[in-house]
């Protein structure tokens, strides 16, 4: 797993737990909610640059092949010795599918999105802060959602 997918999970389950605390436990972490908005904004913009990132990794790879006639065999894990099949050619990184990253993205702003939900149903924000904060993370509410008695 990629150091950007391993910080959006850890963040959304961050949230998971946050979301479970006593509603006094919820003040202490609300008053930090700058930050924690900050901290899910950046794992976002990690996964959306994370397409220009590995282009630069894979053509700068390549140009260190080129430029130095970098070989790399690979050994055979049956007679461990020179695969017969290989040429040398350094194998290519590999890109972590969009998928991946996008169900990272999902699972970050759904859990974000529960613990807002949960502190509004605390007290601790009006309507207008919890509909505002939701758009800075990508997301909205329904109806139903803003009743302080919604499960």
């Amino acid at each position: 797993m990629i150091y950007t997918i391993e910080r959006a999970n850890l963040l959304a389950d961050q949230f998971r737990r946050f979301k479970a605390h006593h509603a006094h436990h919820l003040a202490g972490l609300y008053a930090n909610i700058e930050f924690w908005l900050h901290e899910v904004e950046d794992a976002y913009r990690a996964i959306e640059d994370y397409q220009s990132r590995f282009l630069k990794l894979r053509d700068a790879q390549n140009a260190w092949v080129n430029a130095f006639n970098v070989t790399e065999h690979r050994f055979c894990p049956i007679c461990r010795g020179r695969c017969e099949f290989d040429d040398g050619t350094p194998r290519a990184p590999r890109r972590t599918p969009s998928r991946d990253l996008d169900s990272a993205k999902v699972a970050l702003r759904e859990e974000a999105r529960e613990f807002l939900l949960r502190c509004f149903r605390v007290g601790l924000m009006n309507e207008p802060d919890l509909r505002s904060m939701c758009t800075r993370i990508g997301t909205g509410l329904e109806p139903a959602e803003l009743e302080r008695g919604f499960p």
